[in-house]
């Protein structure tokens, strides 16, 4: 048993992780994986765009069989092959277009680093979480050793008739429900270690040692620049949708050469003559400029125009909105640290006067002087006391990376060991 316990404490130190390294596994995450592929998908997608409005090459190879009836002089078939160049002139959203997909682009760039910045939020919450939740298995299990050690004695007093039956079932009662708390909190401490591996696919165990320091810096809220570059990106979809009002300018030309195959017996006796007069192979060049025009579309160009107006309007002041929410999301969080602070500060307080009281209570419970509810008042005064100093602790490091987060600081480069 000694053995076994030595290996799982052997196996605890070696994955026993600081906050710093657990950020760093963030990369093996396979939802940040999946985001980092879209975004480079959007990158080649932008140049695919931008590489369309180049001239293109056709090359295009063809035979023709003619059967029964004919002209006059005509081949029995050919062959044809020929390259046709186009180029688009104009098309009225040609920088729009492009533009559009640049900024897709930097929109799905902005939404992986915010991805990044929210899983290491998580991680943040999960590694404090875990600490408090530790420290508050520590204290039930010390809990649980006080209570034992009060039940092991009265179970010897109630034998010879000094302590009542009553007293001894509310000990063991006592005793059954903390177990039963001890379970649930190891629950939730594999529920949060389950959690950690899998945003960083480690079985990593956080240990102390690590702190989140915070300094006023420049708001980057990502949702400020994701909302910005939306209206951008409904301004170009503005001036898409009024490309239909204008002319498409375009050139193409085409270089061919065919060679066709002429049955001369089928002209006798004039086939001396066909032959002089025909040509078995041929190169040609064709040049056109082109325009095309949508004069008349039953209004469904305007309709559009007016939807995509509306569009624009709506992310203008999902922008205001977003400057706005970020602004009052900063001040609370201010407010909320500074008062986590001296909720910190109440519950040591709290926490040191609660020890006084039951070192007190415990020696007149053993004493005789007070009753078993007295004792055990005090003893779950003081386990309440430890457990609320604990969540403050991990209440305050959570808050102050989460203002990193609505402020679109990396919370990764704040960390420090202490």
């Amino acid at each position: 048993m000694k053995k076994l316990s030595l290996i799982l404490l052997s196996l605890s130190l070696l994955n026993a992780t600081s906050l710093k390294t657990m950020l760093e596994s963030i990369e093996n995450n396979e939802q940040l994986k999946a985001k980092n592929y879209e975004t480079l998908s959007k990158e080649e997608s932008a140049k695919s765009v931008k590489y369309k409005y180049y001239p293109s090459a056709t090359l295009q190879v063809g035979f023709v069989s003619f059967d029964y009836d004919r002209y006059i002089i005509n081949p029995n078939n050919l062959t044809n092959v020929s390259v046709a160049i186009d180029a688009l002139i104009y098309d009225g959203k040609r920088n729009s277009n492009i533009n559009l997909a640049k900024k897709n682009h930097e929109l799905s760039q902005i939404e992986l680093e915010k991805a990044k910045n929210e899983l290491e939020f998580n991680l943040v919450s999960l590694y404090y979480s875990y600490l408090a939740l530790m420290e508050n298995i520590e204290y039930k299990e010390q809990n649980l050793k006080y209570l034992n050690a009060s039940l092991s004695r009265l179970e010897n007093l109630n034998k010879v008739g000094l302590r009542p039956n009553d007293e001894l079932e509310i000990f063991r009662a006592k005793v059954e429900l903390n177990k039963s708390e001890l379970v649930n909190l190891n629950y939730q401490k594999d529920e949060i270690l389950s959690n950690i591996y899998l945003i960083t696919n480690n079985n990593f165990i956080p240990t102390k040692g690590s702190a989140i320091i915070y300094e006023d810096s420049a708001n980057k809220s990502y949702d400020i620049k994701i909302n910005s570059l939306k209206e951008e990106m409904s301004e170009l979809n503005k001036d898409l949708s009024l490309a239909p009002f204008k002319p498409t300018i375009f050139v193409k030309n085409i270089v061919g050469f065919s060679k066709n195959n002429f049955n001369y017996s089928l002209y006798a006796p004039f086939d001396m003559i066909v032959k002089e007069r025909v040509k078995e192979k041929m190169f040609s060049n064709i040049f056109m400029l082109g325009l095309s025009w949508n004069v008349f579309s039953f209004g469904a160009d305007k309709k559009a125009y007016e939807s995509a107006k509306l569009s624009n309007l709506a992310a203008k002041e999902m922008n205001i909105y977003s400057k706005k929410s970020v602004s009052e999301k900063e001040k609370l969080l201010i407010q909320k640290i500074a008062s986590i602070q001296e909720e910190i500060n109440a519950n040591e307080k709290l926490l040191n006067a609660s020890k006084i009281a039951y070192e007190s209570i415990a020696k007149k419970y053993e004493a005789g002087l007070v009753g078993y509810v007295e004792y055990l008042n005090s003893l779950e005064t003081m386990q309440g006391a430890l457990a609320k100093l604990s969540l403050s602790k991990a209440k305050f490091e959570i808050s102050k990376a989460e203002l990193l987060l609505a402020k679109g600081i990396i919370i990764k480069d704040f960390v420090i060991d202490l």
